[in-house]
């Protein structure tokens, strides 16, 4: 996942040559349907009777690798959707991942700061549960 949203290029840009504020958002990993895009376009996966929610506050050293170089680290934490136990109706395929600034399910009701495509996308049935374990979920940034 080395793929910055235009909502946080602009974010960065403004706050080191502008002098504008950009307070560090607390992080939610989300699935989507579709491969999003740096506008922020995205079909999360639906949050109605489905048991999905966006994984929360995904961010600290017990979470992630400190970075190395060339600019990457990875998760050091395991991340499973849903939280709660397995999903209670199917969800449909699952090829994209976004980190997100908010809780809030679905397009427009946060900022997507990230995205990245999965390699094998996965279709996610009644009682599954979609994990990424320990080192599989990837940020480089160059």
């Amino acid at each position: 996942m080395a793929n910055a949203s235009d909502y946080l290029e602009q974010a960065i840009y403004n706050h080191l040559f502008r002098g504008t504020t950009f307070n560090r958002p607390t992080p939610y990993i989300g699935l989507t349907l579709n491969v999003p895009n740096d506008s922020g376009a995205y079909v999360e996966v639906s949050n109605v009777g489905t048991g999905y929610t966006r994984y929360p506050n995904a961010s600290g050293t017990n979470v992630w690798t400190a970075m190395t170089a060339p600019g990457s680290g990875e998760n050091s934490a395991v991340f499973s959707f849903p939280q709660t136990g397995a999903a209670l109706a199917n969800w449909g395929t699952v090829s994209g991942v976004i980190i997100c600034d908010a809780a809030t399910w679905g397009q427009g009701n946060s900022n997507m700061l990230m995205w990245g495509q999965l390699t094998s996308p996965r279709d996610v049935q009644t009682n599954d549960t979609f994990t990424f374990s320990a080192g599989s979920l990837k940020i480089t940034i160059a």
